[in-house]
């Protein structure tokens, strides 16, 4: 009887044990979380891990770099084989670090989990690379235009809806002495690809193997770009749009969307005296440039399965509805949810949300193709020659069309 009683009593002790040890050992599982970006942001990634934690019993410890020395960060952790699990980035890195196995692919691992993040993205936020997904959205931002509607009152001025409109209204504002400038993008790839889009062509073929800046969509977008510039004068030096649309010398920029919520905070003077609008619609559409960051999950991660864990949970409605108040309330920014589902829950004014939702719908982020990124200063370097230099439209474009042909067959030989 005694034995029996000891025999049951020893099982009891084990049982728990065996509990015991199962809770440790899930908790001492810790995720490495690599921001890019503020601290801000970290800070918000920081308190949804917090729940993660309690629910889950998985630690997430977030460390923030600026965008200055990320890349680099990355690629000597990858280099060495001592990666963080997740890493947040520029929305081409993890496709080029995936290339080089730096990533694993994500839809190959997780499948499931994968293809239910997808499927609640925004459409032009996904990136793919022949059927392989080494990130998922983390945030966006888009190209919006802002009108001082008291302003344009004023003046007798309507708001433009396409690109005729546009270049009907600059002669009449600088007539007033009045300017449309471009804020994100002046003079750069960010701001000319919009119009690449919206002129229904594309800056690389179907397999991303060859540049189409010479096609004759891209160059129609391209040529309109550069008239904005050359022809009609918008001004060309680096200008704070934000400032001068609060003065009302620039009654009207193209910017990024983060300009909406920093004018309510900074600039409550002037509530109720401008409008957010979608890009003025060229030959095709109101296509825009959808930036922002993608993460995944890094080959050398030891907790492949508790990260994806994580992913799934940051980018929940509920999560990512939580990193928007955090944001809002610490730095008086907006983080921009990739899920479509969250946006019934976040806490954005009404017609705002339905311009800046309607501008995502028909935007999308610049594709990865092997030796893009190193392409860019290409184009870049076109657009100053046409508008600072006055050289030819066509030459200029074919020397940039040229030399990124070159650069992207180099890149796919390099990573052979």
């Amino acid at each position: 009887m005694r034995s029996h009683i000891k025999k049951l009593f020893l099982s009891i002790i084990i049982g728990f044990l065996v509990i015991m040890m199962s809770n440790v050992v899930a908790y001492a599982v810790e995720i490495a979380f690599w921001h890019t970006g503020s601290q801000d942001e970290a800070d918000a990634i920081g308190s949804v891990a917090e729940e993660f934690t309690q629910k889950t019993g998985i630690k997430v410890k977030v460390q923030v770099f600026s965008w200055q020395e990320s890349r680099t960060k990355f690629l000597t952790a990858i280099a060495a084989r001592v990666t963080p699990d997740i890493g947040t980035m520029g929305s081409t890195w993890p496709t080029f670090f995936g290339l080089k196995g730096g990533m694993i692919d994500l839809t190959k691992e997780f499948p499931k989990e994968t293809k239910k993040i997808v499927d609640s993205t925004f459409p032009g936020a996904v990136s793919e690379y022949k059927g392989q997904i080494y990130g998922l959205r983390y945030d966006m931002t888009t190209l919006l235009m802002y009108v001082r509607l008291d302003i344009f009152n004023e003046l007798g001025l309507s708001v433009p809806a396409t690109w005729e409109d546009l270049t009907a209204l600059i002669p009449k504002l600088k007539a007033a002495d009045k300017d449309l400038v471009i804020g994100w993008g002046n003079k750069e790839w960010l701001g000319a690809y919009p119009f690449i889009w919206q002129a229904g062509g594309s800056p690389y073929n179907a397999d991303g193997t060859k540049s189409t800046l010479t096609s004759p969509e891209a160059l129609q977008g391209l040529k309109f770009f550069t008239d904005l510039y050359t022809k009609y004068g918008m001004p060309y030096a680096v200008l704070d749009a934000f400032t001068g649309f609060v003065t009302g010398d620039t009654p009207i920029i193209i910017d990024g969307d983060w300009i909406g919520p920093t004018l309510l905070s900074q600039a409550p003077e002037i509530t109720g005296t401008w409008v957010v609008c979608m890009l003025p619609k060229g030959p095709v559409s109101h296509g825009g440039l959808i930036g922002g960051r993608n993460m995944g999950i890094f080959t050398a991660s030891k907790h492949k399965k508790e990260a994806m864990q994580f992913l799934a949970y940051l980018t929940s409605a509920k999560a990512q509805k939580k990193i928007f108040d955090t944001i809002m309330e610490k730095a008086g920014g907006v983080m921009l949810s990739p899920n479509i589902k969250a946006w019934n829950i976040l806490g954005l004014e009404r017609n705002y949300a339905r311009i800046l939702k309607a501008q995502l719908e028909a935007s999308k982020s610049p594709r990865f193709v092997i030796g893009g990124d190193e392409s860019y200063q290409y184009l870049n370097d076109a657009l100053n020659e046409i508008i600072l230099k006055g050289d030819d439209f066509n030459k200029a474009v074919k020397k940039a069309d040229d030399k990124t042909n070159k650069q992207m067959k180099l890149a796919r030989e390099e990573l052979r």
